[in-house]
């Protein structure tokens, strides 16, 4: 049996004028609020937690992650049973591949939307296989015992190159590129009792370095410090973030 004790939250930050990030924690979405819950998961249960940062102009960024994030929560529910990994990763090759195409099909029909996208990373338990995927710039960390690791690597021209005023140049997401993929890792034997798992958008990440993510954790704060501490470094971005503490059994 796995317990997951979740706690996220979304804001539009102090810069933006609205907010195009949107949380997914099962099939509920979250935008401009906040959610704590504790779910316990047998051996046939599924579970996602996702996080999706909007990209485009006028209101096409926060449609192309609502859509997404909708999208992938359906997808996911109605994934046949006793699937292996490597099947899995299929499915969702073939999934982002198809949303891709979908979102640029929306652009070409509505100009107000055309370059939308999203980047989006998410944490899956999938019966007994837990695993992580990522496309884009928003991140998942691992902590453990007093220790923030980053376990994606972002899509971006400053990862690419090691320039770090390329970091809002993303060469990866849903909607805004000819083609998508997801980075998907399997973890299932790497999770131990009492692991956090953080995952947020570029908001956070961007204005709080890992050492200050990882003090933060060390002191337990909850997710709104999180926020406010963003804020008191600019607040320049939207702000997502989830934490999801594992109890094994």
């Amino acid at each position: 049996m796995i317990t997951i004790n979740i706690e996220v939250q979304s804001s539009r930050g102090l810069v933006r004028k609205k907010n195009e990030d949107m949380i997914l924690v099962s099939t509920k979405m979250i935008r401009d609020s906040s959610l704590m819950t504790r779910v316990l998961l047998n051996d046939n249960d599924r579970y996602i937690i996702a996080v999706a940062d909007g990209i485009g102009g006028n209101q096409s960024g926060e449609i192309a992650s609502e859509i997404v994030a909708f999208d992938i929560a359906s997808f996911f529910k109605t994934l046949p049973s006793g699937l292996s990994f490597r099947e899995l990763k299929s499915f969702f090759k073939s999934w982002i591949e198809k949303e891709n195409d979908k979102l640029i099909v929306r652009g070409d029909e509505d100009e107000n939307l055309r370059g939308m996208g999203t980047t989006m990373v998410g944490l899956i338990v999938y019966e007994t296989k837990i695993f992580w995927l990522n496309c884009g710039d928003s991140r998942i960390y691992r902590f453990r015992k007093g220790f923030l690791v980053q376990l994606s690597r972002d899509h971006s021209l400053a990862e690419m190159t090691g320039i770090k005023r390329y970091s809002n140049v993303i060469c990866n997401s849903i909607g805004a590129g000819t083609s998508a993929f997801f980075d998907v890792e399997d973890i299932s034997m790497c999770v131990f009792n009492g692991d956090t798992f953080l995952l947020c958008s570029d908001g956070l990440s961007n204005m709080l370095p890992d050492d200050k993510l990882e003090h933060l954790l060390n002191e337990k704060e909850p997710v709104s410090e999180f926020v406010h501490r963003a804020y008191d470094a600019g607040g320049k971005d939207n702000i997502s973030i989830c934490l999801a503490h594992f109890e094994l059994k």
